[in-house]
């Protein structure tokens, strides 16, 4: 052979001696070797073990990169800018790719993993142009931001045995359809998979502890979401904007709602909180527009500032085991007509309840079926009048409510709460006189049981008032003056 033909080639195999190579691929040997930045095709030589950092970066002419069976690691930056790169297909003895590695490749669209890989750092493929993705089964770690952006990537098929992936790592991937978590990732980092628009179906596992902040943000194509028993905390606009989003089941074993979790899911209609929630947080379904139905548990202390702001299809809700509702909770609800409330509410923001032009009443039904147990006797007469004159709660045979056009007395907290004591002081006196009744009854069977004699009426014995009213005020000190007050009539 001349010596111009073995110019115009070169032997790359290191045990192949077929293995010959036109100059117009460059043979890639590492160690700081400079490469050319008009380089077209690339192989990388059987010695190399690790792609050096930023080796091929802003190489925007090149076309193909074969790899070599045991490089282990592609450094960082390494293939980053490469515009004109289309498709790679990665050695079985690869373990890590570094961060930035195929970085803004904007034409890059087929990506074969192999088996043996273990961790993809943060931003390797961001603003690629791949279409699918599968995680062999060897790979523990998926960087942030790692797929971030890649706007035509449909199908992601993670494995069984992934743990990590970091925070958005699939954002902005706004082709992308279906997804299933692994069971033996426990976090859904933040922003993971914000922004993708075209996502209809998501599966959770059993293990998932966390869906972190803005997960599933404007992922405005999912309909439907089950969580797991074992999620415990659910972040911030964890679903804001998923605007199509009309079914959400929570299990028992959430803690923490975040702040604007569910805001703006305008399709969602109704959300049943679970037991284990005891406060509904800063605008967790503000701007839900077609909400009709909340079911809050027995748990709930807490309805936080704008909560359910201007949810406008909501028509009721039932607050009667809440202990306070902070500023604008319920602000715009547009067509809400009747709120049930505790009796005892020992918080009352600003304005709960501001431009809710359709609300009529807040109802008491606590109060109201204490009320109507005593309608059933005659202690009813001896407070009818009492009741009837309150000027801040109004009754409608046993119901007990408080009208719209005294609402401002709900706002002022403390007026509220004191219309409020008087009703319930009204209402406990001939309750816990009966029960003066029975201790009299009891002390009367006593006697009788301790006597021979056949004249029961001999055996009564009566509580003479004062003892009773003693009694009254040791059992509810709130009584003390209820006395007085039946005294005044």
């Amino acid at each position: 052979m001349s010596s111009s033909a073995r110019e115009k080639k070169r032997k790359i195999g290191v045990d192949d001696a077929s293995d010959e190579v036109s100059d117009d691929v460059f043979e890639y040997i590492g160690n700081g070797q400079i490469v050319p930045k008009n380089v077209i095709s690339v192989r990388i030589h059987p010695s190399v073990v690790d792609v050096d950092d930023a080796a091929f970066k802003d190489c925007t002419k090149l076309q193909e990169v074969v790899f070599n069976v045991g490089l282990k690691q592609i450094g960082q930056s390494a293939f980053e800018g490469c515009n004109s790169l289309s498709s790679i297909t990665l050695p079985s003895t690869l373990v890590k790719i570094g961060s930035c590695a195929f970085r803004f490749s904007s034409n890059l669209k087929s990506v074969i993993l192999n088996e043996g890989l273990v961790l993809i750092e943060r931003h390797s493929f961001y603003q690629c142009n791949i279409e699918s993705i599968r995680c062999p089964s060897s790979l523990g770690g998926i960087g942030a931001c790692a797929f971030q952006e890649n706007v035509n990537m449909k199908g992601v098929v993670l494995n069984n045995e992934l743990q990590m992936i970091d925070a958005g790592a699939f954002s902005g991937c706004k082709s992308l359809q279906s997804i299933d978590i692994p069971s033996n990732v426990t976090i859904i980092h933040r922003a993971l998979f914000d922004g993708c628009s075209q996502l209809r179906t998501v599966e959770l596992k059993e293990g998932l502890k966390k869906i972190g902040v803005e997960a599933f943000q404007d992922c405005k194509s999912l309909e439907s979401i089950v969580l797991p028993s074992t999620v415990q905390k659910i972040g911030s606009f964890a679903f804001r904007c998923c605007s199509n989003l009309k079914k959400i089941v929570l299990i028992n074993g959430v803690h923490t709602i975040g702040r604007g979790a569910f805001q703006e899911c305008e399709s969602l209609e109704s959300i049943a909180i679970p037991p284990s929630v005891t406060e509904i947080s800063y605008y967790a379904f503000g701007c839900c527009t077609n909400l009709q139905d909340v079911v809050l548990n027995g748990k709930i202390k807490r309805i936080g500032e704008c909560a359910f702001y201007r949810c406008g299809s909501l028509q009721s809700v039932k607050l009667t085991r809440v202990k306070a509702i902070d500023n604008k909770a319920f602000l715009g609800c547009r067509s809400l007509r009747e709120v049930s409330l505790h009796e005892e509410i020992p918080e009352i923001g600003r304005d709960p309840f501001e431009e809710c032009p359709l609300l009529q009443r807040f109802v008491l039904p606590h109060l109201s079926m204490r009320l109507e147990a005593i309608m059933q006797d005659s202690r009813w007469e001896e407070i009818r009048n009492k009741i009837d004159n309150n000027h801040g709660v109004q009754r409608r045979g046993s119901e007990l409510f408080i009208a719209k056009h005294i609402t401002g007395t709900l706002n002022q907290g403390k007026a509220y709460k004191d219309r409020i004591d008087t009703i319930i002081a009204h209402i406990s006196y001939p309750e816990m006189k009966a029960a003066t009744t029975l201790f009299e009854l009891a002390l009367w069977k006593a006697k009788i049981d301790q006597t021979d004699d056949a004249n029961r009426e001999a055996c009564r014995i009566e509580v003479p008032g004062l003892v009773k009213d003693a009694i009254l005020q040791y059992l509810w000190p709130k009584l003390a003056t209820t006395h007085t007050l039946w005294a005044n009539g």
